[in-house]
């Protein structure tokens, strides 16, 4: 059976980054971390937002020092 990506999360990438010490001050990890309002899209005369871009960690080195991104796949899935 394959593991879809939050299964992914849970199983490998979650437990991974504890294990190194991103759970221990002053680091932190920050999940299903959202980091835009979506593109302004203009139909005609209206305006509407398109899709929210979710990152599935933010690994923070401090409260406001973020300074990376990691993104999950399902098991199997590409690499991108």
């Amino acid at each position: 059976m394959s593991l879809n990506e939050a299964d992914t999360c849970r199983v490998y990438v979650t437990p991974g980054l504890r294990d190194v010490g991103w759970e221990t001050l002053p680091y932190s990890i920050t999940e299903q971390y959202t980091f835009t309002d979506g593109r302004v899209e203009f139909i005609g005369n209206k305006t509407r937002r398109g899709e929210q871009k979710r990152a599935d960690y933010l690994l923070r080195y401090t409260r406001d020092y973020p300074i990376a991104v990691v993104e999950a796949k399902p098991e199997g899935g590409p690499v991108i």
